[in-house]
């Protein structure tokens, strides 16, 4: 049984171009007749492997429709070839002969040209070391591999793997031209050159070239590997609850999960989802800071080293008693860089850190001596030799030296300062006033970039987000995802607007991802 197949304008081009001289009209190379015997399904390397006939069906009212398979008779079929070949053969002069594809002598078949012309098809191509791929050598860091124009319009996607064997980053250029002259096209980062993942790519445009620009390592026997291809989309694949590095091709698809849940479960590189609280149980009817030491905060200027201390005896990691062991500081360094370190308490003593901070974050429990317990005491972290107070862990269970259960384990500062090569994405705020006796805040949440910037002029702060007279909890889901740039500090700001003061909780919820320069 023999079948028309209607198989669409892509590989048309390739019918046109048979060696009778003149290309044949497009109404002459819509449809291919493959004889198949053996197969059992259709797909484009099936026939591609099929010896191929041109030919124009000769019944004009047959309702031939895209993606439909007809049966057609064997016998009619046949001479229908033959007409439409000897067509080909009076008008172009082609002599040329070749047995029939079912043992008939004397077929005059002027298109055994087919199979060379279309060989190409659905075979990989891969570019030479004189054009775009290159051989292991050694590129300096900073140092651009250009490769060379290639035509390709006979392909639909092109593969790119760079390896070397050292770990180094760089950025590859993905260019491509209509004309061979005006060049365009994206940038795809690798970050690890020593992973030798590939990028996937379509191609539209008849020109292609890549180029590579090395980063600031030298790579040891660089090696770039280009193939072209007409072949399906390549899909690559990670195993499950594998990091995926920000340089892997993606597909977007619908999950059941979300993108923030993803990010703290750190399955995307480079990225992470961040929750910071902080309270002022004292807000009074002036504009103060939402920290636990009520005012202002302090804003340092200078990198300083800091000291740690309870206000009870038995927060003790010196000589290990019943209370908090130790506490971890995660701040910047002065020049802006995340860095943490733990501290062992020695009581109401003093105990100074090891790292000098200019902002300190994050101050919690790291260990201590009971059994779902933690600090007896407040713990105050202030700049050393008895400087100004910078965080303080207080408790919410009875009163502070009451018992082991006391401290809560982590101070709510309400305020964060964005680490250099970081980026942060404010998602959602949470503002909870004790609104007993008809009490109402005015609060607003500030940003100020250039942290490092200790000489005039200055960067101002500014307002992210203000909300007047809240008398309830109130939640703002952040749909545009206010952006905050490395070395900015944010933070909260509120009064009471009645005659009382008023105790004010905040949440705010952040993204955060590693600075790219976009």
């Amino acid at each position: 049984m023999l079948y028309l197949i209607d198989i669409g304008p892509v590989f048309m081009r390739y019918l046109a171009q048979m060696p009778w001289g003149h290309p044949l009209p497009t109404w002459q190379c819509k449809y291919l007749i493959p004889i198949l015997r053996d197969f059992k399904k259709w797909d484009l390397s099936a026939l591609l492997h099929t010896k191929c006939h041109v030919l124009r069906y000769p019944n004009a009212n047959h309702n031939l429709q895209k993606d439909r398979s007809i049966p057609v008779d064997h016998q009619n079929l046949r001479r229908s070839v033959r007409r439409t070949i000897a067509g080909f053969h009076g008008s172009r002069g082609i002599s040329s002969k070749r047995e029939c594809d079912r043992g008939e002598q004397g077929c005059s078949c002027g298109v055994q040209g087919i199979d060379a012309m279309t060989d190409h098809l659905g075979k990989n191509h891969h570019s030479g070391f004189d054009r775009n791929s290159r051989a292991a050598a050694t590129l300096a860091a900073g140092a651009t591999f250009q490769g060379v124009s290639e035509d390709v319009s006979n392909y639909g996607r092109v593969g790119i793997a760079i390896y070397s064997e050292n770990a180094t980053d760089g950025v590859l250029w993905v260019e491509v031209s209509h004309d061979g002259v005006t060049w365009f096209g994206p940038p795809r980062k690798f970050a690890n050159t020593n992973i030798a993942t590939p990028h996937m790519w379509n191609i539209v445009e008849k020109y292609f070239r890549i180029r590579y620009v090395n980063g600031t390592t030298e790579a040891t026997n660089l090696s770039i590997q280009v193939q072209y291809s007409s072949n399906a989309d390549t899909t690559l694949v990670h195993e499950l609850n594998e990091i995926i590095p920000n340089e892997s091709e993606a597909t977007l698809v619908r999950v059941g999960t979300t993108f923030d849940l993803e990010a703290s479960r750190q399955h995307i590189r480079g990225t992470a989802a961040e929750f910071f609280f902080g309270f002022n149980n004292d807000v009074g009817t002036s504009w103060e800071d939402i920290h636990p030491q009520g005012g202002d905060i302090t804003w340092l200027t200078v990198a300083t080293k800091v000291e740690v201390l309870s206000s009870h005896a038995a927060d003790n990691g010196t000589t290990p008693g019943l209370g908090l062991h130790s506490v971890e500081i995660h701040g910047l360094s002065a020049t802006g860089e995340d860095q943490d370190e733990v501290i062992l308490l020695n009581g109401t003593a003093a105990v100074e850190s090891t790292l000098t901070y200019i902002r300190v974050n994050i101050v919690h429990s790291e260990k201590c001596g009971t059994y779902g317990g933690s600090h007896r005491g407040d713990i105050t972290c202030r700049v050393t030799g008895g400087g100004a107070v910078l965080s303080t862990m207080t408790g919410a269970e009875g009163a502070a030296g009451s018992s082991v259960q006391y401290g809560e384990g982590e101070a709510g500062n309400g305020f964060y300062s964005v680490p250099l090569g970081k980026i942060m994405y404010i998602t959602r705020i949470e503002v909870i006033p004790d609104v007993s006796g008809n009490k109402t805040v005015d609060i607003a949440l500030y940003e100020r970039e250039d942290l490092l910037d200790i000489v005039s002029p200055f960067s101002p702060r500014r307002v992210l987000w203000q909300e007047n007279g809240v008398d309830k909890s109130t939640e703002k889901p952040v749909k545009s995802h206010i952006k905050v740039k490395p070395l900015a500090d944010i933070w909260f700001r509120a009064k009471a607007t009645g005659a009382s003061k008023i105790e004010v909780h905040v949440d705010f919820y952040l993204l955060n991802e590693d600075d790219d320069g976009r």
